[in-house]
């Protein structure tokens, strides 16, 4: 915490890539979860994606395993 805001960083081995900051805990915790979600719906969907990627391949594949598991 650093002057009344929350900062999340990521880094390893001394390189930064990325810094989030929050106002609240709640909305600290908020963003830690949702980051995690979504690199677990990354992996997720790269495990369930066929060896050729097809011609319409999109984000979306992954972004809708993340949005469902957020709303749960």
């Amino acid at each position: 915490m650093v002057n009344n805001y929350y900062w999340l960083i990521c880094e390893e081995r001394g390189k930064e890539y990325w810094r989030r900051e929050a106002e609240h805990i709640d909305d600290g915790a908020l963003e830690l979860i949702s980051t995690e979600l979504m690199m677990h719906a990354i992996k997720k969907e790269r495990s369930l994606r066929p060896a050729k990627i097809s011609e319409h391949y999109s984000r979306w594949n992954w972004m809708y395993l993340d949005i469902e598991m957020m709303a749960r």
